[in-house]
């Protein structure tokens, strides 16, 4: 998924931030690609040697475009009730997955908007 970004000349009058609910599906699906691409990414741990308690720990970060260490973003996954847009958005980028297509996030924008702009309105 490709969102283009279009530069704008003057300032929004008018800001709208989202926050998603994702469905267990969704959560998954995102879970799932994470948890894969971790563990490509974590290399398999040292043979002791001569009963050596020498460690080592990886600090595993999804890529440069999304900073957020495996503790939050496995939070994220795993207790949010809601999580960010443009959190999501990066985590798609970042895990080649899409759960948030630009056509739900338009109709979930389009039915908020019709829902928003009734308010006061004691037509119904």
């Amino acid at each position: 998924m490709k969102f283009i970004q279009t530069e704008h000349k003057a300032k929004l009058n008018i800001l709208c931030s989202a926050r998603v609910r994702l469905t267990e599906d969704q959560r998954k699906q995102l879970k799932t690609a994470y948890y894969e691409k971790r563990n490509a990414a974590t290399p398999e741990p040292l043979a002791a040697i001569g009963g050596s308690s020498i460690r080592t720990e990886t600090q595993f970060s999804v890529n440069s475009r999304l900073p957020l260490s495996d503790v939050v973003v496995v939070d994220l996954l795993n207790t949010r009730e809601t999580i960010t847009l443009t959190t999501i958005l990066s985590l798609q980028a970042a895990l080649g997955v899409e759960v948030i297509t630009e056509k739900m996030f338009r109709d979930s924008f389009d039915g908020y908007v019709n829902y928003v702009m009734r308010i006061g309105n004691d037509d119904d």
